[in-house]
């Protein structure tokens, strides 16, 4: 990663609870500074996860189907701190460490390629977000399953375990997993910041080796937020597993995680039910 200072850029509820387990990600310590991610999607979407906070650290993804006008473009990141003014660019994967005196932190973006430039700027307004002091409360509950499994795709209570898609499912149901969690001081708030919680699935196909996701947001539910995972492309579409084991898991500083699966401790899981003709 390439971070240039900008002056060297001259060109350019009630509820039953399911256990939710305290792990450490990566053998983190408990006072490993906060991490955040700001996601800029395709379609003008930009999606927070997790609270600025100052000291701590943050990494910007970036969609470049958002800036179409210039073919293969160099893209730069830009970043202004206030009240310090500190600034800082890159034209490379871009993340930055949030100054000890920050209140926000404005971005903006630059495409630059022969002959043409293109900016991502909010019409000259930048993309402004709030810098807190202190990371929010950890995660205080996560549970109240529910799904989809049928053409009806709206939550109902439970989750099935497994989870069988045959093959009428696999092509016309809505397959997903929503859980429920709640922050005090974050979720149960008059104005509320469920952009503060991380929130993401691990999955696996049988033995093979994990992956990890992000759930999406689908808004409040009480005092609780609620994410849900829409089981994935490679699950339906491919018939080279047999069982599918998950598990969410939630933060509030990226680094101390709480795991959410059955009320076992066990992952969820899908079974496959359905064929698919060899290429």
């Amino acid at each position: 990663m390439r971070i240039l200072p900008l002056a060297c850029l001259l060109l350019v509820g009630a509820c039953s609870p399911s256990p939710a387990t305290d792990e450490t990600a990566n053998a983190l310590s408990p006072t490993a500074r906060p991490k955040a991610q700001l996601d800029f999607q395709a379609g003008w979407v930009q999606v927070q996860r997790g609270a600025l906070v100052r000291g701590g650290h943050v990494d910007i993804t970036y969609a470049r189907a958002r800036l179409p006008a210039c073919p293969a473009p160099t893209v730069f990141a830009y970043a202004r701190f206030q009240p310090g003014g500190q600034q800082l660019s890159s034209d490379e994967a871009f993340g930055f460490d949030v100054p000890a005196d920050a209140t926000s932190v404005e971005l903006w973006f630059h495409a630059l390629a022969p002959g043409c430039e293109q900016w991502d700027s909010n019409y000259g307004r930048n993309w402004k977000f709030p810098v807190v002091a202190a990371s929010p409360a950890a995660v205080g509950w996560a549970g109240d399953w529910g799904s989809s499994t049928n053409r009806a795709c709206q939550h109902g209570a439970g989750v099935p375990q497994p989870i069988t898609i045959d093959e009428y499912m696999r092509e016309r149901a809505c397959i997903f997993v929503d859980a429920d969690v709640w922050v005090p001081g974050v979720t149960d708030v008059a104005a509320p910041h469920p952009e503060w919680l991380q929130a993401g699935v691990r999955w696996a196909k049988d033995a093979q080796a994990p992956a990890d996701a992000w759930l999406e947001y689908q808004g409040l539910v009480g005092h609780n937020a609620r994410f849900r995972w829409t089981v994935p492309y490679e699950v339906r579409n491919f018939a080279d597993w047999t069982t599918v084991s998950y598990s969410f898991r939630f933060s509030t500083d990226g680094n101390s995680w709480v795991r959410a699966a059955q009320p076992s401790g066990a992952d969820w899981t899908l079974a496959r039910a359905f064929t698919l003709p060899t290429p």
